[in-house]
């Protein structure tokens, strides 16, 4: 019989709540760029604040669970099977959808107006994307479901750090080699960026610190409450002093802010991290309480969640679009649509993965084991 290992519940609960707050961000998006006036500029505020955490947040929550007990092929072989089966089953399938669409496929997210003009003569630009693994380089390519760039990006920044975590051990390892990816990437980030590099490569730079954080906030757990965990009682995830060492890497962040200034770039990767962290912390610090138990039921589901939400996204907005209710009444209508949005993309990928999770689990990266 294979023993299942006992899962960390308020891992769980944040990992539900990391993949709703992905949703959340989309839904007002959406709901912004329908909206004109002091209703976007409010949805705007919003919006900036989970998209200042919602993506480091997930990439935290990998590092919290890495692990490298397995060699690096068969590492990889599990991740590839976790992430990029499911990248490329339901890119290809969201890149035929896109161009069966044709004039109703929203192209540019960043827009009001849906596209008039149909995709003839490009429609084998997003199945290109999809073979790139992130945007084309004339911005095309992942407007069908722009939130799939995610799992080539996990999957590129997961493989790089595995070397890295099997050397380091140490706090001051951690921190220095933070500050050093910050202060030696910062000012060429946005550069680096225009490359395009396939698989996420050009956004790990932005990510991986992320995961060398969760990885040593997860070995700090692992070795200070493994007696705590063997015998059932809660695990407190980490104090405010285990976070001085982490001083030394904010002093860092400050050196690279001023690199970027001094280089002409913006300022942006740098602040990434103390923006995202300022929100991030006090999640974990508050973990142990699970005040967030009510998303455990998500967590089974992120990655379906993920995958599928943006094609419930795309009618909701057309037809709230064409019925021209935002311009009659925008306050009531933009608060109902973020409520409703957000329920119906919820509740149909909830509904969705578990049909795929009991008839094609490997479509969407979950490996069934069966008893012996």
């Amino acid at each position: 019989m294979v023993r299942a290992m006992k899962r960390v519940e308020w891992i769980d609960d944040l990992k539900g709540l990391g993949i709703f707050l992905i949703v959340l961000g989309h839904v007002v998006a959406t709901v912004m760029i329908m909206s004109s006036g002091n209703v976007a500029g409010a949805l705007g505020l919003v919006f900036d604040y989970i998209y200042s955490f919602h993506v480091p947040f997930f990439f935290l929550l990998a590092g919290l669970t890495f692990s490298t007990r397995k060699s690096f092929l068969e590492f990889a072989k599990g991740k590839f099977w976790r992430l990029m089966v499911p990248y490329f089953v339901w890119g290809f399938f969201s890149a035929a959808l896109f161009a069966v669409m044709g004039k109703l496929a929203v192209q540019n997210m960043e827009s009001a107006e849906f596209s008039g003009r149909s995709l003839v003569g490009e429609w084998w630009t997003p199945f290109l994307s999809i073979l790139h693994g992130g945007g084309w380089p004339d911005g095309k390519g992942f407007r069908f479901n722009g939130v799939l760039w995610f799992l080539p990006a996990l999957f590129s920044a997961e493989l790089i750090y595995y070397p890295i975590a099997k050397r380091i051990s140490k706090t001051w390892q951690f921190v220095a080699i933070s500050s050093t990816i910050v202060l030696v990437l910062s000012p060429v980030y946005w550069p680096f960026l225009k490359l395009f590099l396939p698989y996420g490569l050009c956004r790990v730079p932005e990510y991986l610190v992320f995961i060398m954080i969760g990885d040593w906030i997860g070995r700090n757990i692992r070795s200070k409450a493994a007696s705590s965990i063997s015998s059932g009682s809660v695990v407190r995830p980490f104090g405010f002093m285990a976070l001085w060492p982490w001083v030394l890497f904010v002093a860092s962040l400050c050196c690279a802010a001023y690199l970027c200034v001094m280089c002409g770039e913006v300022v942006r990767y740098p602040l990434i991290v103390p923006k995202a962290l300022a929100t991030i912390i006090p999640l974990l610090l508050i973990a142990r309480y699970r005040p967030f138990k009510w998303f455990i039921a998500f967590a089974p589901h992120t990655i379906a969640i993920m995958i599928f939400h943006k094609f419930l996204l795309v009618p909701m907005q057309i037809a709230v679009t064409k019925t021209g209710m935002m311009a009659l009444h925008p306050i009531p209508t933009a608060v109902i649509c973020v409520l409703i949005f957000s329920v119906v993309c919820i509740g149909v990928c909830y509904l969705v993965s578990q049909i795929l999770d009991r008839y094609l689990p490997w479509s969407i990266g979950v490996k069934r084991v069966l008893a012996e």
